[in-house]
């Protein structure tokens, strides 16, 4: 993973934490059968909701070349005409570019608006794309 790589997927994680992120954990210097984890992200606040792993311990563990870390993320594909709906609601516009430039999804959101893609878990950095995020089954995060 490239410096550039781990930069985008520590802002992105960071951005979700307050949401209960789902990851999976993968050690490289440990037995096979032992180097694959996976869970919750602790929600800092700490309310009710299942918390497999702390936040602080994940975030350090990103400065470990031995451990990589990839969240369960939605594509935006998965947005369903209700979630566009409220997706506008929150202050998102989004659409393909379909100009002689094409691109692609272009992605406009007011701070709100990132918010609410971050809670419902949509990938519009393209990390599953690029291979530093894993899409997430659908109703995973319900």
């Amino acid at each position: 993973m490239t410096q550039e790589e781990k930069t985008i997927l520590l802002q992105d994680l960071c951005a979700r934490l307050p949401y209960n992120l789902y990851v999976r954990i993968e050690e490289f210097n440990v037995p096979k059968n032992e180097a694959i984890t996976e869970g919750f992200v602790g929600n800092y606040l700490k309310d009710n909701r299942c918390n497999d792993y702390d936040a602080d311990d994940i975030l350090n563990e990103l400065a470990d070349d031995c451990i990589c870390i990839k969240p369960y993320l939605r594509p935006m594909s998965s947005m369903t005409e209700e979630e566009n709906k409220e997706a506008k609601e929150n202050g998102c516009i989004i659409y393909w570019d379909t100009s002689l430039e094409n691109k692609g999804l272009l992605i406009f959101a007011s701070p709100k608006g990132f918010d609410w893609l971050n809670k419902k878990m949509f990938d519009y950095h393209g990390l599953i794309e690029g291979g530093l995020a894993i899409e997430a089954s659908e109703g995973m995060y319900k």
